[in-house]
């Protein structure tokens, strides 16, 4: 399952998405920096996006697509 502020038919993790929560329940935030591939941060404390403090299993960082 994909949240985002975006419309949910350009969401996708390899795409456009600004926010990013995986089926466990981690939320994470992209970033990308001019010619890199983005990088997905987890998110500490995703209480804008409705969603409880992160827990142990998520990684800090996701790996690009």
């Amino acid at each position: 399952m994909v949240k985002s502020f975006l419309p949910q038919e350009n969401v996708s993790r390899s795409g456009n998405a600004v926010h990013w929560v995986t089926p466990n329940g981690c939320a994470y935030s992209r970033t990308q920096a001019p010619g890199r591939a983005p990088v997905w941060y987890l998110i500490q404390n995703p209480h804008h996006l409705g969603m409880p403090k992160a827990h142990l299993d998520c990684a800090m960082t996701v790996p690009p697509v």
